[in-house]
């Protein structure tokens, strides 16, 4: 049985335009709150706020990456060290959203899009040894070819998610500034935009 998860936020490499922030972003501590609401013990490290010492993460049952391109090298390196030792490793967030298959040569599982509503019944599936057939927003291979159900819905109201619980955080200094997510998507569908 899956019991302890735990969740990692990469650092880019080299500088770039947050750089000199401290600032997570919300969806690892939202994922967490869903998870620790049903009974998962969880723990997030963001890279950016001190290293991750790799041997430790083998003490979880599963290992959650969230990576956006600019931090994609590094989870992916993550990632694979993980597969190599036997951890199972999902990979979400919107580089993997967009790019899928490239995450799935590293990841056991691809979660496309918003993860609330694909965690719970992906957990389930891997604790039984199942397949997660038909779990929207999740991607995987069967038979040596990569699967992707339909996109995941939506949440139709916010106020129903817990909020994202920044105390999960193992590594995590004193916030400089914190998050806050006050909109997600946008309910228009642009043919130029990758929102949709």
């Amino acid at each position: 049985m899956l019991n302890k998860i735990t969740l990692i936020e990469p650092k880019a490499p080299g500088a770039h335009v947050y750089s000199t922030v401290n600032m997570p972003r919300l969806g690892l501590p939202q994922l967490g709150s869903v998870l620790r609401s049903k009974g998962y013990q969880v723990k997030i490290f963001f890279e950016k706020s001190g290293e991750i010492e790799l041997p430790a993460l083998l003490d979880s049952d599963l290992v959650g990456i969230s990576i956006i391109t600019s931090t994609s090298t590094e989870g992916y390196r993550i990632a694979r060290f993980l597969r190599e030792k036997g951890m199972p490793v999902i990979i979400g967030g919107p580089h993997a959203t967009f790019m899928p298959e490239e995450a799935l040569n590293y990841a056991d599982y691809v979660i496309r899009g918003e993860g609330e509503s694909a965690i719970l019944p992906l957990l389930e599936a891997i604790g039984k040894g199942a397949a997660p057939l038909g779990i929207p927003g999740v991607s995987y291979i069967l038979d040596g070819e990569p699967v992707h159900n339909p996109p995941p819905p939506c949440a139709e109201d916010l106020n129903s998610l817990p909020s994202p619980d920044l105390s999960l955080f193992v590594n995590m200094g004193k916030l400089s500034t914190v998050p806050v997510l006050t909109s997600r998507g946008c309910p228009f569908n642009c043919t130029f935009c990758s929102v949709n």
